[in-house]
């Protein structure tokens, strides 16, 4: 199952009980979290400056170096 199904598939799953769709959130969370990473791993690669990144998620550069720098 691809990560677009796999979210569609969680998504529908928020108009269900509570508990579900926090079970649901964990694991939108989870999956967020991974494609987060490959793409500022792929944004690195491709030379776009942490600033530029930054720029993209809305916080400072020395945050998101903080954070991702043993990507690369």
């Amino acid at each position: 199952m691809s990560r677009r199904e796999e979210l569609r598939d969680l998504l529908t799953v928020l108009d269900a009980d509570p508990l579900s769709a926090l079970e649901a959130v964990r694991q939108l969370q989870a999956l967020v979290d991974e494609e987060l990473l490959s793409q500022v791993g792929r944004a690195r690669r491709r030379g776009v400056t942490w600033a530029g990144i930054a720029d993209a998620l809305g916080v400072s550069a020395q945050a998101v170096h903080k954070r991702f720098a043993w990507l690369v």
